[in-house]
This record gives C-alpha cells, structure tokens and sequence, in this order.
C-alpha cells in the first residue's frame, strides 16, 4: 500500500480515498488498514434498527 490513489471520491468539501459500504467486521477491518496507511476513509452502513 502506500502513494497516491488515482481516483479521489467527493464534491470538494469532502473528499475520500476510499468509500467501504458496510460496516461489518471485514468493513472495519479493511477500513482501518487503508486509514492506517494514511488514506481518508468514509465507511457507511445502514440499519433499520431491527434485529
């Protein structure tokens, strides 16, 4: 990992390297390595609140 991503998600007031759509344990996981690495990282999930 590592250098600058080619493609950059955003309007300009928020810009993101990466969008991870579910926040599931791979979500977060794969989230947390590319923040780590430097990288902004939005990660969304959605819930409807029932089980």
């Amino acid at each position: 990992m590592g250098g600058n991503p080619k493609v950059k998600f955003g309007t300009g007031q928020h810009d993101y390297d990466l969008i991870c759509i579910g926040a599931g344990i791979g979500g977060l996981a794969a989230s947390a390595l590319i923040a780590k690495e430097g990288l902004k990282v939005l990660t969304l999930e959605f819930f409807t609140g029932k089980p």
